[in-house]
């Protein structure tokens, strides 16, 4: 009898929808590095002109995204840190580039209208009028 109200049991919590209450968290990063040449830096080289030492650069920015998502609530976090090389010495612990570009969170009111507060990208139209510079660092 024990073995037969194990099997109904199990068979009853199968048929239970699970993904009514789907959590997700997704971790993603991004690294994007930019190499620099300056010279003839707001001014344009001329013959007579003084000659500057050209510059040369790398700089690198670097996100981590943690984007938390369930049916009523979502939540996103993304720290950055954005840096030229060779700007800091090792042997200093200079917070200085560390930021955070995101968090934020939100809360699904129905099927049509969500309350998101924090510190968020704003995007108006296809990033024509306002939008992320996704190049700067």
């Amino acid at each position: 009898m024990k073995m037969k109200n194990n099997r109904i049991l199990l068979a009853l919590l199968a048929s239970i929808p699970f993904a009514a209450n789907a959590q997700q968290l997704d971790i993603s990063a991004q690294l994007r590095t930019r190499t620099e040449y300056r010279d003839g830096y707001r001014t344009i080289k001329t013959e007579t002109a003084p000659q500057n030492d050209p510059a040369y650069f790398l700089s690198q920015r670097t996100r981590v995204n943690f984007l938390y998502t369930s049916p009523q609530f979502e939540m996103k976090v993304t720290p950055q840190d954005v840096h030229v090389w060779g700007s800091q010495l090792a042997s200093t612990n200079t917070p200085a580039s560390f930021g955070l570009y995101e968090a934020w969170g939100a809360i699904n009111l129905d099927a049509n209208w969500k309350l998101k507060i924090g510190r968020q990208e704003i995007i108006f139209d296809d990033q024509r009028l306002m939008g992320n510079l996704d190049w700067a660092q």
